[in-house]
């Protein structure tokens, strides 16, 4: 028989570690989920533009908040296929009043552009050619690749390479640590430029790794330059894709404000485009409009008949059907007066000469 008057009661501690012990061990042998590389953060950053950015219609406004700046608005209307691009823009609206001037008009394909300066002024068509692509062109007027939006810190130049954010070749040393920035969990990732800069940007995975903040320090002797943008983000209805809804663009110098731009994008559509929206067709061009041709070789002039385009001298002479613009008729009863005059000139020549003989 055992004798119960040798156990004891073990002590509380003892048995809570006994417990705990095991457990412990399973998450000491954890290993902890390393942090991705900058690359792998901007891999897929730019994976979700790819996969869901490729096409759309975005409507956006761009305002100058300093009076410096002339508090003047912007807005644009962008259709967008790949490498097509249709850019409708209106200008120099007084901040919050005035009336709008345009639009301007700007279409770019694989193979050629066309810009549409407005009245007055004859539309271009021209190669892509001239400036070496679709990305040269769009460097050339000015028109930013919606896509892009957020991933330059001087805001709408996407084409800008200064401020370029994802994959730079120029780069030294980029870490990455989280963050939490307004609320949301980042990735933080920091780098340094060949040229000095100091460059930090904020990601966001929950939202498609979208870049919400950014700013990039560069010393000089003329003082320390602090452009910076803010982005707030928005997942659209249409497949549910994140993309920006307001950002605050501004230039700083030595702490001083140069430079404040708000833009709001005010509608956002992702998915397939009609296709004529890159095509003469809708641009608005009245009838009788003027166009200066180049895309198949040296310029021509051409009018706008509603539908397509004309050779203007065709157009004015009637040559497209081989006919004369003068009716038949009309030449042969010119012929016959133009003899006529002939006739009376010489037969007044001749009777004014006898009688001088005489």
């Amino acid at each position: 028989m055992i004798n119960i008057r040798w156990f004891r009661p073990l002590p509380l501690s003892l048995v809570i570690a006994v417990a705990v012990a095991p457990r412990l061990q399973s998450e000491a042998a954890a290993p902890e989920t390393p942090l991705p590389t900058a690359s792998e953060v901007e891999d897929r950053c730019t994976s979700y533009i790819r996969d869901h950015l490729q096409s759309g219609f975005v409507r956006l406004r761009l305002a100058h908040m300093l009076p410096a700046n002339g508090r003047s608005e912007f807005r644009y209307e962008m259709t967008f296929a790949g490498e097509r691009l249709r850019r409708d823009w209106w200008w120099n609206r007084e901040f919050g009043d005035g009336e709008w001037r345009g639009p301007q008009k700007l279409i770019i394909t694989e193979t050629e552009y066309i810009e549409v300066n407005g009245p007055g002024v004859s539309t271009t068509a021209a190669p892509v050619s001239d400036y070496d692509g679709p990305e040269g062109v769009r460097r050339q007027f000015g028109a930013f690749d919606p896509p892009l939006l957020g991933t330059n810190v001087s805001g709408l130049a996407t084409w800008e390479t200064e401020g370029q954010l994802l994959h730079r070749a120029d780069r030294n040393n980029p870490t990455v640590s989280e963050e939490s920035l307004d609320g949301l969990h980042t990735f933080r990732v920091n780098y340094v430029l060949e040229r000095g800069s100091d460059v930090t940007v904020w990601y966001a995975p929950e939202q498609g790794y979208g870049v919400i903040a950014a700013e990039m320090k560069t010393k000089s002797p003329r003082g320390v330059a602090l452009p910076s943008i803010r982005i707030e983000r928005k997942q659209y209805p249409a497949g549910g894709v994140w993309y920006p809804l307001k950002m605050v663009i501004q230039h700083r110098m030595d702490g001083q404000l140069l430079e404040d731009r708000l833009v709001t994008v005010e509608d956002a559509k992702f998915g397939p485009v009609d296709e004529a929206a890159f095509t003469f067709a809708r641009l608005g061009l009245q009838p009788g409009e003027q166009v200066l041709d180049r895309r198949n070789g040296p310029q021509v002039g051409a009018i706008w008949d509603g539908e397509k385009l004309l050779d203007s001298s065709v157009s004015r002479a009637g040559e497209s059907s081989g006919t004369s613009p003068w009716p038949k008729r009309a030449i042969w009863i010119l012929n016959a007066v133009v003899l006529m005059c002939l006739a009376i000139y010489f037969v007044r020549r001749a009777i004014i000469g006898r009688r001088g003989k005489t």
